[in-house]
């Protein structure tokens, strides 16, 4: 590395951030208001502010730059801070054991545009245990939006471990009207 770009990534005298207090007789004062205080601006203009003093030839260090925004949006921290936004109330799953309540859905993420292959798509029908978290069954189908497809599948399911789940748990789609009937008939 030459002695010119080490001088330059040490970071040479002129370089220095200046304290806010030689930044405000260095540059205008509207360049320290840190973005339109009167429209509610703040924080997430920041980063522009800062920059665009930089260009001027100002230099201000990110503890700064945060004393200042402290000082004009303090609010704005505030409302930001971990915890002060409304808890979701976390209630445990309710599940007897394995086979109780078994998660069925389509996934459609690996088609043709995702894969970016042609017409290749990898259309995907998939079995969850809430229990055990185990996947009884993941399989490519032709289409996960054919009710009599879904079914097949659900029957293919219940013959391969021989037992039925006592509840399916599944969006309400179209595809799943063959399964719900067949589920209640085999229990």
């Amino acid at each position: 590395m030459g002695a010119n770009m080490k001088g330059a990534l040490s970071g040479s005298p002129g370089k220095r951030p200046v304290p806010v207090s030689t930044a405000a007789t260095y540059c205008p004062q509207s360049s320290l208001t840190f973005g339109n205080i009167d429209k509610g601006f703040g924080p997430e203009f920041a980063g522009e502010d800062s920059q665009r003093m930089a260009n001027g030839g100002v230099l201000i260090t990110r503890d700064e730059l945060r004393s200042k925004l402290h000082d004009h949006f303090d609010h704005e921290f505030d409302k930001r801070m971990i915890g002060s936004k409304d808890r979701i109330e976390r209630v445990p799953l309710n599940c007897l054991g394995p086979w109780h309540q078994l998660h069925c859905d389509g996934h459609e993420k690996l088609n043709s545009q995702a894969l970016a292959m042609g017409s290749v798509l990898l259309p995907i029908y998939a079995f969850k245990d809430q229990f055990s978290t185990f996947v009884p069954l993941m399989d490519l189908v032709p289409n996960v939006r054919n009710q009599h497809i879904i079914c097949h599948l659900f029957l293919d399911l219940v013959e391969q471990y021989g037992c039925v789940p006592l509840q399916l748990i599944m969006d309400k789609g179209t595809e799943v009207a063959d399964m719900i009937r067949a589920q209640s008939r085999l229990r």
